[in-house]
């Protein structure tokens, strides 16, 4: 097992700490500037309809992507704001992530039953994000001593073309770094990283995924401020993606199809050149699968203690 540790106790032991931190800082941030709800609404909104997915441990509600959600229906008035009711737990990750999905999916089918011409602007955060990936794509079979996810079917592709406007996410542990959605600086992949990406090929003019290089859930990086600092770096980018999608839906009569090919483009994060993405690729193999994970859940396992 030996063979497996790329780095000194002491070394991990400084790692340890940036991650405490932010799991602290994570589950006391509450929701801020924005009145959301849980359930879906009956009546179907004017601008657009927010689904957020908020990250692990963070409490029910918009939590980090709120001002994000705000500035956007304040872009587009009578916007309505749902906070996805999922647990967004760290320690019982998977099982989190898969309440998630089944959660958003039903968000999503009630929504689109009651508001055919309704359109979606999902935000995800950490596993948040990796939730509405799952959602829209499938999730992916993975099975590991510590963590094991099962595979699910993606989301009715009609509710995607028709009803999905945005997907904005951040840091999400999914990067997958040949994905065409992607944005940051990051070409690394992440802890979970998407083997299969052809399921949301089609959808990439709609989504746009922030990772930067150093955060350590969506690049196995070792920067634990990486992570949290998406909201004031990319906030404004995400806002201004999704108006200019809604701009562009209102003059084509409310249509959301996705286009074909990778649509406005993806980030630098979507790499250029193939051996560094088979250099990454082989990384996060070897090294994220044997070490990093137990690693992370066992930090969020002590950080669970002091979140009580």
């Amino acid at each position: 097992m030996d063979s497996y540790l790329p780095m000194s106790p002491k070394a991990g032991a400084r790692l340890l700490l940036p991650y405490l931190f932010l799991a602290l800082v994570t589950s006391q941030t509450a929701a801020q500037n924005t009145t959301t709800t849980t359930t879906t609404p009956t009546t179907c909104a004017e601008g657009v309809h927010v689904i957020t997915a908020r990250g692990s441990n963070e409490p029910l509600g918009a939590g980090r992507l709120g001002p994000v959600a705000s500035d956007l229906i304040a872009a587009i008035p009578n916007s309505t704001v749902q906070a996805l009711n999922y647990p967004a737990t760290f320690f019982d990750y998977a099982t989190s992530v898969a309440a998630g999905i089944l959660e958003l999916r039903d968000a999503l089918e009630s929504y689109s039953r009651t508001c055919p011409q309704g359109k979606v602007v999902m935000m995800g955060y950490s596993q948040g994000a990796q939730v509405i990936l799952d959602t829209l794509c499938g999730a992916q079979p993975y099975d590991r001593p510590v963590v094991q996810f099962n595979e699910s079917a993606p989301l009715n592709s009609t509710i995607v073309e028709h009803n999905v406007l945005a997907v904005i996410l951040y840091g999400d542990p999914t990067h997958a770094a040949e994905a065409p959605w992607n944005y940051g600086n990051s070409t690394t992949n992440g802890l979970f990283p998407r083997d299969n990406i052809t399921a949301c090929a089609s959808y990439a003019p709609k989504i746009r995924s922030w990772c930067d290089e150093g955060d350590f859930f969506c690049a196995l990086g070792d920067d634990g401020e990486i992570h949290g600092s998406y909201f004031d770096a990319y906030g404004d980018d995400a806002v201004e993606f999704a108006l200019q999608l809604w701009e562009e839906a209102e003059e084509t009569g409310g249509d959301t199809g996705s286009e074909d090919g990778s649509g406005s483009g993806s980030g630098s994060g979507s790499g250029e050149d193939g051996a560094d993405n088979d250099r990454d690729d082989s990384a996060a193999d070897h090294l994220g699968t044997n070490w990093r994970i137990p690693f992370v859940l066992g930090v969020a396992a002590i950080c669970s203690c002091f979140a009580l």
